[in-house]
């Protein structure tokens, strides 16, 4: 084991409350009533969604498999690496496997965690699964939700470090999967066989 930097010693906040207030297609907006270690208490906003996943999928001639996706927040594309929402009940290497196939046609018979990610701890509870597949393989057509198209770029993997460096990728999660893979590559992962 590494490292471990030592606990926090301030106290917890204590959850009184919490209530759906509003409900969207893909996530919604819960109020908790919190009280502060001093006594005070306070409404706080936050936002739930089903948890994430995304895929670093390699080729057989280490091409990462990557798309470029329209955003609509940005309202511009985002070049990224295939991922999406983990279903009711899907694991989170089964989601990886399953948007890998839809969203570039490309298919990983297995897949190795990578690292577990909170996107944005004060206002979500989301995580994010990133995954490593290895001798992926073109196998079929894409399968885009209602609201996606993407188009499939295949980068080799001697690139990566200048899709971060010059800022090619700017997908906040997408730049954490590929800096932690620069950084421990195939030793920092764990091995996961989908079911089905």
């Amino acid at each position: 084991m590494g490292y471990s930097p030592p606990g926090p010693s301030i106290p917890r906040w204590n959850r009184l409350s919490k209530r759906t207030v509003a409900t969207y297609p893909v996530y919604s907006v819960e109020e908790g009533i919190y009280r502060d270690p001093r006594g005070k208490e306070h409404g706080i906003y936050t936002t739930k969604t089903p948890d994430w996943c995304n895929v670093l999928a390699f080729t057989e001639a280490r091409e990462l498999v990557m798309i470029w996706q329209y955003r609509f927040a940005i309202d511009d594309f985002s070049l990224e690496t295939p991922g999406g929402l983990i279903e009711a009940g899907e694991s989170p290497s089964e989601a990886a496997v399953r948007e890998l196939r839809e969203e570039s046609g490309y298919s990983a018979e297995s897949v190795r965690e990578l690292i577990v990610t909170e996107p944005n701890p004060p206002i979500q509870a989301t995580r994010c699964h990133t995954f490593v597949a290895e001798n992926a393989r073109l196998a079929q057509g894409t399968q885009f939700d209602d609201a996606e198209e993407c188009e499939t770029v295949l980068v080799p993997e001697r690139h990566l470090l200048d899709l971060v460096r010059d800022g090619h990728v700017r997908h906040a999660l997408i730049l954490v999967a590929l800096e932690t893979w620069l950084l421990f590559g195939a030793a920092g992962s764990k091995s996961h066989v989908p079911r089905g």
